[in-house]
């Protein structure tokens, strides 16, 4: 059976897995058959390339999930001691990061800490990691307070316009819809519909906002198969972020 460490490293990394930061690769992938207004299109890559370019940004997430149940937890779940409690993560999960263009980043992930027998909730579980260069350290609160030494990870990915361009050879199909302006924003508002190019295609969609004097996204909901929301708002855009690496201990084995 693996550690109650490994086992909250995975929940954790499958949580971070929604950002990605840095230019996207420039490779040329195969177009995916476009159903819908072929400028919108060109204009929402236009949106993804700036997006690349920027100094420095924040983007803030919720995923409203299903209620935690006696029976399961619907996304990816860890163990963690809190005051000598060992408690299931679950529920609904918010996060922000704040990254610095080309290798900086703090990232703020929160979820809840559950009784594992009754699935009561216990205790609001605050994960936090800095990544500066090839510099990595993390912890957990409540808990240890002082920040523990990490290997450096893949950088992590955000939603799925965030990463256009990559995606882009996986993506069989895209419908796009034009709403037009947005009474949501001070844009215009699109959905994109995605199948999957494997043999099991996959459905992505997103509503997307983009604004209308800079032409960057400023909202980004994500629908999935399971009726589970993902409400992402990017702003603070070329912001002045400090981020520097802790002082922590010697790294985890």
């Amino acid at each position: 059976m693996p550690a109650k460490g490994d086992l909250l490293r995975a929940f954790i990394l499958a949580t971070v897995a929604l950002f990605e930061l840095g230019p996207q690769t420039a490779a040329q992938p195969a177009q995916p058959i476009l159903i819908g207004d072929t400028r919108a299109w060109q204009e929402i890559l236009e949106a993804h390339d700036r997006f690349g370019r920027l100094k420095s940004y924040r983007i803030t997430f919720q995923k409203m999930a299903a209620s935690v149940s006696t029976a399961t937890i619907d996304f990816p779940r860890g163990f963690v001691t809190v005051g000598g409690r060992v408690l299931l993560l679950g529920g609904d999960r918010r996060a922000s990061l704040e990254a610095v263009n080309p290798d900086r980043a703090r990232y703020i992930v929160e979820f809840g800490g559950y009784d594992p027998n009754t699935r009561a909730l216990v205790s609001e579980v605050t994960y936090e990691r800095i990544e500066v260069g090839n510099g990595a350290a993390e912890r957990v609160l409540p808990g240890a307070r002082d920040w523990t030494c990490t290997s450096p990870r893949p950088r992590p990915s955000i939603p799925l316009f965030l990463t256009l361009r990559t995606q882009l050879p996986r993506i069989a199909s895209i419908d796009l819809t034009v709403l037009g302006r947005s009474g949501a924003v001070d844009g215009y508002e699109y959905i994109i519909t995605m199948r999957d190019s494997t043999p099991s295609p996959f459905l992505f969609r997103e509503r997307l906002f983009l604004l209308l004097d800079s032409r960057l996204p400023e909202r980004i909901q994500n629908f999935t198969g399971l009726n589970e929301v993902s409400d992402v708002t990017v702003r603070d855009v070329d912001a002045p972020f400090q981020i520097s690496l802790p002082a922590c201990t010697a790294p985890r084995n």
